[in-house]
């Protein structure tokens, strides 16, 4: 989607700030950030590993809640691995 409202996956930064603000500005603020695999094959494992570690700190600060669904099948066992260890793991 192209336009005001989308975000360029390849801009880590602006998706963070705008997540921010949003957990900033909400009484008990919920994100869902779909489609992780995509953002990992557009700016590489580690970035996106640092921008969900960023994202936690607010998560945390905020006491918000911060869903990211996605596969464990997609990512290699390590890469998973980091990931789940800094969340919290919900099977469904």
């Amino acid at each position: 989607k192209h336009g005001s409202e989308s975000i360029n996956p390849a801009n880590l930064e602006i998706m963070a700030g705008m997540i921010k603000d949003f957990f900033r500005k909400s009484k008990n603020p919920i994100v869902l950030l779909d489609c992780l695999e995509y953002l990992i094959i557009t700016n590489g494992f580690i970035p996106v590993l640092k921008f969900l570690y960023d994202i936690r700190e607010w998560v945390i600060l905020q006491k918000a809640i911060f869903i990211l669904p996605f596969s464990p099948a997609t990512l290699e066992e390590r890469e998973f691995a980091l990931i789940e260890r800094m969340m919290d793991r919900i099977n469904f």
